[in-house]
């Protein structure tokens, strides 16, 4: 499994289908290893 560095405020588009790619934002760090994202849609 890959590692990536995230900063709170990051952004990501990530392919959920089936609906093609969504926005993604951290928001909030909740362990040492985990995050909190919300989803952001039009």
């Amino acid at each position: 499994m890959a590692s990536i560095a995230i900063n709170l405020g990051d952004a990501f588009l990530i392919n959920t289908p089936p609906n093609g790619e969504h926005l993604y934002i951290a928001i909030a760090q909740t362990s040492e290893s985990k995050y909190l994202f919300v989803n952001a849609t039009t």
